[in-house]
């Protein structure tokens, strides 16, 4: 009996590893995944909406250039506990891989997660100490769900919006919507 409760709480530990970044805390890829197989079967049969924010820290390998690649983690630290305080409790936000970010947003449309991008990005910004301030700002792409599309898919429209947001001077939130009129 004894010997079953460490069993579980290490099988309990491993799980939690295995779905958790490890320096923000946030949910990896592998639970994205998870959480995005569940809110798309959720969403189809509600008939609501499902949008995506892409988030990306603009000039993140200058900025670990030139401060050090600990000030690096704490802006990404900072920008997750950001990200998750404007988060509700049923979005499902993660950390993509090196400076980018996933938040899905269910029962939530484009133009009401270009809002909430909008609002998000604005706060994109931390002050260390009165002595050493650094800056930063982030671009964020944005797309809305369709019915049949796959998981890449969706990703990758978000993520169209965001480089079309980082190759117009960045630190701005760009619709994929926006970006089938007038660049694809």
């Amino acid at each position: 009996s004894e010997k079953n409760k460490k069993i579980k709480a290490l099988i309990e530990e491993l799980q939690h590893i295995s779905r958790t970044d490890p320096l923000t805390g946030l949910a990896n890829r592998r639970q994205f995944i998870n959480s995005f197989q569940e809110n798309v079967a959720r969403n189809k049969r509600e008939g609501t909406a499902l949008s995506l924010l892409f988030f990306d820290i603009d000039h993140f390998k200058a900025i670990n250039d030139r401060h050090g690649h600990h000030f690096g983690d704490v802006i990404l630290t900072s920008l997750a506990k950001l990200l998750a305080s404007n988060s509700r409790p049923y979005d499902s936000l993660a950390r993509w891989g090196g400076e980018e970010f996933l938040l899905l947003l269910p029962k939530v449309n484009e133009n009401e997660a270009f809002d909430i991008g909008e609002r998000i990005r604005k706060k994109a910004r931390i002050k260390f100490s009165k002595e050493f301030d650094i800056p930063f700002s982030i671009s964020i792409g944005v797309a809305q769900h369709r019915n049949n599309d796959s998981m890449d898919i969706f990703i990758d429209q978000a993520d169209n919006a965001l480089y079309a947001a980082k190759q117009t001077g960045r630190n701005r939130v760009i619709k994929f919507s926006e970006l089938e009129k007038t660049w694809l």
